[in-house]
């Protein structure tokens, strides 16, 4: 699925198997990057 911004592509979501599908992602590193904030529960009242 490309998502478009006025009509240019600017992003690509795969699926994991489209993902594994691919050649040289077993080299892939994601580097994960720790949230420094917690959500807060909404104050509903």
């Amino acid at each position: 699925m490309f998502i478009t911004d006025r009509g240019r592509p600017a992003h690509v979501l795969l699926s994991i198997a489209d993902l594994l599908a691919l050649s040289g992602v077993e080299d892939l590193e994601l580097p994960l990057i720790q949230p420094s904030e917690r959500a807060r529960a909404a104050d509903l009242s």
